[in-house]
């Protein structure tokens, strides 16, 4: 069945739940906070590689990230 004729497949549109009660939530959640603050510092550290950001600013942004990364893996760690 081809889906070109405009018609939409109800299976697809289904919602999919990465969790099945509020703890799973909440893992998935703290990973995804940690993700995201490697990937900020990751960003920085080419930003600073790139000459687009002062050693002044990539210190202090990279401090208060590598702040949050111990609040976070700490907060991930805590569910293994």
């Amino acid at each position: 069945m081809s889906s070109m004729g405009g018609g939409v497949r109800p299976e697809l549109m289904e919602e999919v739940k990465l969790y099945r009660n509020p703890r799973e939530r909440e893992k998935y959640d703290n990973q995804a906070e940690l993700f995201a603050v490697i990937n900020t510092l990751q960003c920085l550290e080419k930003a600073y590689i790139k000459d687009s950001v002062s050693p002044k600013e990539y210190t202090a942004h990279c401090s208060k990230l590598l702040v949050q990364y111990k609040a976070a893996f700490k907060q991930v760690g805590e569910q293994f």
